[in-house]
């Protein structure tokens, strides 16, 4: 059975699937450094662990549960952004993101 969708960037333009690969690959890569320079997740771990007898994922940093926000901020920690390379660098991290990679930086490099 073949796909009838086609994945699309940002933008509405269609992506094949092999540079697909490669920019999630890259967003991927990418988020995993982010923890590694401090910064947490910020996507819902019901699907992992269930939810608290409040309704709230175990995520203390969850954008929906813990953060209550109505918009999903545009982050690489949320694992919304996977088109990375039309992704403005400023806006690749939300400021708590660049706020907590900062200081990390500031205080263990």
């Amino acid at each position: 059975m073949q796909c009838l969708c086609q994945p699309v960037d940002g933008q509405g333009n269609t992506l094949n699937p092999a540079s697909l690969l490669n920019s999630v690959y890259r967003a991927v890569l990418l988020h995993e450094v982010g923890h590694e320079l401090g910064a947490p997740d910020h996507y819902c771990y019901e699907h992992i662990s269930g939810k608290d007898e409040f309704g709230n994922c175990y995520n203390s940093t969850c954008w929906t549960c813990a953060l209550k926000l109505q918009v999903q901020p545009i982050c690489v920690m949320t694992g919304n952004i996977t088109d990375i390379e039309k992704t403005s660098i400023e806006t690749l991290f939300c400021n708590s993101c660049k706020n907590t990679i900062a200081a990390h930086i500031q205080s263990h490099h």
